[in-house]
């Protein structure tokens, strides 16, 4: 009788995950870096001048100069223009000629009806800011004669109104 010769089985060889002593480092051949051109300003932004300043010299530093007398207030920028901080939330801005509104003004935040009262009272002075009038914001003009101790009372209700 004649005996077969089997084949051992085959084996599958497990995977060994390359490592710096089984295999040498491969080369990679890097891009050189790219250089950009900057970038342009494409669609209804491309051709945005600022409108020009209708600051009245001295005003802005009143302003500031009353609103950090409170405690934990912050002034910072916000949508590029200067606001004050009751610790996070906001509750004066400076708006210069806001979308060319012809305007110079401080913005505060109103207590509840503040807002209906001063601009009935005063459209002259008074008026309801674009963005925030639906949150009872109401803006100061300080293009004009302006009475300091009536500012100073709206920034501090404001400042009152905002903290937490």
């Amino acid at each position: 009788m004649a005996t077969v010769k089997k084949k051992p089985a085959a084996t599958v060889k497990k995977p060994v995950a390359a490592t710096s002593k089984n295999k040498p480092a491969a080369k990679v051949n890097k891009p050189a870096a790219k250089v950009t051109k900057p970038t342009v300003a494409h669609g209804s932004w491309a051709n945005y001048v600022q409108p020009p300043s209708l600051a009245v010299p001295g005003v802005y530093e009143k302003i500031q100069a009353l609103c950090l007398t409170f405690p934990f207030v912050t002034e910072r920028p916000s949508h590029g223009a200067p606001t004050f901080y009751a610790r996070t939330k906001p509750f004066a801005k400076i708006s210069d000629n806001h979308h060319s509104d012809g305007r110079y003004a401080v913005i505060v935040l109103g207590a509840p009806g503040m807002q209906k009262m001063l601009v009935d009272s005063n459209p002259d002075d008074y008026y309801e800011p674009p963005y925030v009038r639906h949150l009872g914001w109401v803006g100061i003009r300080l293009d004009r004669k302006v009475a300091w101790d009536e500012i100073s009372t709206l920034l501090e209700a404001a400042y009152v109104q905002a903290m937490p």
